[in-house]
């Protein structure tokens, strides 16, 4: 680790959404609050202005908002292990970003308790911990599993270039890199299942959530 400890911070995220293991979780959105920490090296960001060499924070937020929103997750556990991996992955080859050395993030649930207590989590992983394996589904296809505590979880499917997949009708998408027909980077897709093409130069990629048999 290097001696710097660079970092790039969204603090105080909060959504509304469908989590926990309770009857009425299940049917009524709550708030939670996401902080995250990514540790990055800035130099080369801060040399050059290529933002390309560190994290956007804007897509960060629009990809915790996917994961938030489509996960529809019964722990905030499993919420806290999707994001952990989807930022301490490599990049695909088409998505600008630099690669992370470590991942805090904390979720809390402020309202689960009556304002009594906030219950939540911390969790921090490093490069080293997030070994993801990559299954091929087709020729130019692979995917990644985030998390799966059941049929249903997270993945990072990797398109390439003029290589197509279709997505599953109970899976929704985040764009994270290519070209896929007009969608550009940080669309979502939502549930109903299409074929996407990527039509990009160089590989592309999606975050997927839902039932999806890998």
């Amino acid at each position: 680790m290097r001696a710097n400890q660079d970092s790039i911070e969204l603090e105080n995220i909060e959504l509304d959404v469908i989590v926990g293991i309770l009857d009425f979780e299940r049917i009524t959105p709550q708030p939670v609050i996401v902080d995250l920490k990514l540790y990055v090296d800035l130099d080369a960001c801060g040399d050059s202005g290529d933002l390309d060499q560190s994290i956007n924070y804007a897509a960060v937020l629009d990809q915790v908002k996917a994961v938030a929103e489509e996960g529809r997750w019964r722990l905030i556990e499993t919420m806290a292990l999707v994001l952990c991996r989807l930022f301490l992955s490599d990049p695909a080859s088409g998505e600008s970003r630099a690669t992370l050395e470590r991942v805090d993030v904390r979720i809390r649930k402020p309202r689960i308790l009556g304002g009594v207590a906030v219950p939540g989590l911390s969790m921090t992983r490093n490069g080293e911990w997030c070994a993801l394996e990559r299954r091929q589904l087709l020729a130019g296809v692979g995917a990644e599993r985030l998390a799966q505590p059941d049929k249903y979880g997270a993945w990072r499917i990797h398109i390439g270039s003029g290589a197509s997949w279709e997505l599953p009708k109970k899976c929704a998408a985040h764009v994270l890199a290519g070209d896929f027909g007009g969608l550009s980077v940080g669309a979502r897709i939502p549930r109903g299942g299409r074929v996407l093409m990527n039509r990009g130069p160089v590989e592309g990629a999606l975050l997927v959530i839902g039932r999806l048999e890998v």
